[in-house]
């Protein structure tokens, strides 16, 4: 796979638009070149992110239920420094929340510990 990408959205009702807002991203459509994963919550997140080293792109919400991406990641980066060093070194990461503060809350964590951050709102992604 050219592209895979991790999805982490508790709005499954998205889902249909992300996938093909990614299959877009993955040359031009080819699928072929292209995998796709969801999670729904972040208690799995970090694990998958390490056992998946394949994994070239991220795209995050803020809000999920009752927690955020923005304090899971400010966790992760206090108690478990080199998980969360090795689960985005090299990873591309694109912030779809529509909220802008926890946007730029998740962006600011992630700044120089990745590849690259963009914050592009969900209802920007065509």
């Amino acid at each position: 796979c050219a592209i895979k990408v991790l999805v982490l959205d508790d709005d499954t009702s998205r889902k249909s638009r992300l996938f093909n807002f990614w299959l877009n991203v993955a040359n031009k459509g080819d699928e072929e070149k292209f995998d796709f994963h969801w999670l729904t919550t972040s208690s799995r997140f970090l694990e998958t992110v390490i056992a998946n080293k394949d994994i070239t792109h991220i795209s995050l919400d803020h809000d999920l239920g009752i927690s955020d991406v923005s304090r899971e990641l400010s966790k992760w980066m206090m108690t478990r420094p080199e998980d969360f060093d090795l689960a985005f070194k090299d990873k591309h990461i694109i912030i779809h929340s529509m909220n802008v503060v926890g946007s730029h809350n998740i962006a600011n964590k992630l700044y120089g510990a990745c590849a690259s951050v963009q914050i592009l709102p969900f209802c920007q992604m065509r």
